[in-house]
This record gives C-alpha cells, structure tokens and sequence, in this order.
C-alpha cells in the first residue's frame, strides 16, 4: 500500500484508513482483498516525491462499499522496515505482488 497522504501509516486514528477504488492498482481488485493479510506500507514525501519510511503489518476489518466505491480498513504496524528500493518508484495506491509459487513471499499490498 502506496500513499504520500500526511497521516499515514503509523499515524492514522485508530488506525482506520480508506481508499476509494480507483487506489486499486490492476491486477488488485476487490475480490482479491482478504482480512489479517500481511502488507507491506510504503510511505512518501511529497516535494519532491522520494521515499520516507516503509512498515510491514497486516490489513484488517475491510469493508468495501460497492455504492461509494471505498474500502475501509485497519492498520496494524508490525514493525519499520528499510524502504524497499524496489518500491522505490511507485505511485500511490493498493498493489498486489502475485506470488511466485517458487519461493515463499508475503508480497506487497
């Protein structure tokens, strides 16, 4: 999950965040969001746009609003990690990293 929005990631109120669908980033769709998954939260600053601070945690409590076309949803923090480098250019929104059914990955959300 992708945002340079002031307020995120680990200063959210309650820890209650929303996106409307257009965040969702193809292949992500609605049908793909599952509660208690793990997520990778990325953090940018605005001006200039560059990376600020990344966590690993777990999305909860979603609930999808087909009529308003928004998502709710829980943060949990598990812990800061180093800025992916990978990530390093991605705009905002909600991504999905198809895992490679080689090797063991939680993926980015």
């Amino acid at each position: 999950m992708v945002t340079d929005w002031r307020h995120h990631w680990d200063d959210l109120p309650k820890g209650m965040a929303s996106f409307t669908t257009n965040m969702l980033v193809p292949p992500m769709t609605p049908g793909r969001l599952q509660d208690n998954t793990r997520a990778t939260l990325l953090l940018f600053s605005r001006e200039p746009r560059a990376p600020a601070r990344a966590w690993s945690g777990t999305v909860s409590d979603i609930v999808f609003t087909r009529e308003l076309s928004k998502i709710g949803f829980r943060v949990k923090l598990t812990r800061q990690i180093r800025f992916p480098a990978k990530y390093a250019n991605l705009e905002d929104g909600w991504y999905v990293e198809i895992a490679d059914p080689t090797r063991a990955t939680h993926g980015l959300w």
